[in-house]
């Protein structure tokens, strides 16, 4: 069996495109969890795949529950708090005072514990360097609740009384997403409005069809100026192209199709120095499909005309 230990957040996304069998990798976060608490919750989770009905599953997934258990015994810590992913190895990232602020900050549970057939990378890296938040407003009757929100994190801000529609009307503007239950919002038709209480992850997901359709905009705009020379010589286009001029420093912008964002932006994580954009299916036929059928889903926008 063999550990890793890295003083590096960055590493945990080189395990981003692992692939294994189905609930065979592990994910955990930990956060000021009693050692001898989480080799308890092991020896429950070892007594639970004893249930498993697909055999092969069950003893890879055993052995990596056993191993992990060793790992964790032959520490000398009271408390644990790191990540720590688990296959046939095991890697782990104790984290630093700056991450466990984030945690308390946050108010994050205590344990995080996944299977699955992929490395959670994305919620953990996430939770960890994504602070850019959605405003999101919350309205039952007259109070509204202010909160700061993203995939991985939540905080309330303010607390305030509407007492009237206008006071509404006036302060709206400000939100990424407004939701709840209201005579108030039934007055509003606005795409980023719901008169209906939204969960958090129906939240992100709104916000994020808001953000694809704004994304699918500044796509056609480009599109729509291929025709102006003034333009169109500042464009170079498909993944060869884009990978070359991103390494040259040379990129302003660059429009990449969700098909290829992940491995495209892991591959060159060291030379992306400017916006890039990703473009998302919203339904079947959208300029999504064209981007990627015309353009091979690559167009980069250039500093300077070539």
């Amino acid at each position: 069996m063999y550990y890793k230990y890295t003083k590096n957040m960055k590493e945990i996304l080189d395990f981003k495109n692992i692939t294994d069998k189905p609930n065979t990798l592990i994910s955990i976060v930990l956060y000021n969890y009693n050692t001898c608490e989480f080799i308890d919750f092991i020896n429950h989770c070892l007594e639970k795949i004893k249930m498993m009905k697909n055999k092969f599953r069950q003893k890879t997934v055993n052995n990596r529950l056993f191993n992990l258990r060793c790992f964790i015994e032959d520490k000398n810590d009271e408390k644990l708090s790191s990540i720590i992913l688990v296959n046939d190895e095991i890697y782990e990232y104790k984290l630093n005072k700056k991450e466990l602020a984030t945690l308390e900050e946050y108010n994050i549970r205590d344990l995080y514990f996944k299977y699955d057939e992929i490395f959670h990378i994305d919620y953990i890296y996430n939770l960890f360097n994504d602070f850019n938040f959605y405003n999101v407003y919350e309205l039952c009757k007259k109070k509204l609740d202010i909160y700061n929100i993203n995939s991985t994190k939540s905080i309330k801000l303010d607390t305030i009384t509407i007492n009237n529609q206008n006071e509404l009307d006036d302060i709206i503007s400000k939100a990424d997403l407004v939701h709840g239950n209201s005579t108030y919002l039934k007055k509003i038709n606005l795409d980023n409005v719901f008169n209906r209480k939204l969960c958090s992850i129906d939240i992100i997901d709104e916000i994020n069809k808001i953000k694809t359709l704004s994304n699918h905009i500044k796509l056609r705009d480009i599109l729509d100026g291929i025709s102006d020379p003034k333009i169109v010589n500042k464009l170079i286009f498909g993944r060869k192209e884009s990978r070359k001029y991103t390494r040259m420093s040379m990129l302003k912008i660059l429009f990449i199709h969700e098909n290829f964002y992940d491995i495209f932006t892991t591959k060159q994580k060291d030379y992306i120095n400017f916006d890039i954009i990703q473009i998302k299916n919203l339904k079947h036929g959208d300029i999504s499909s064209e981007f990627l059928s015309n353009y091979g889903g690559f167009i980069g926008e250039l500093y300077y005309p070539l």
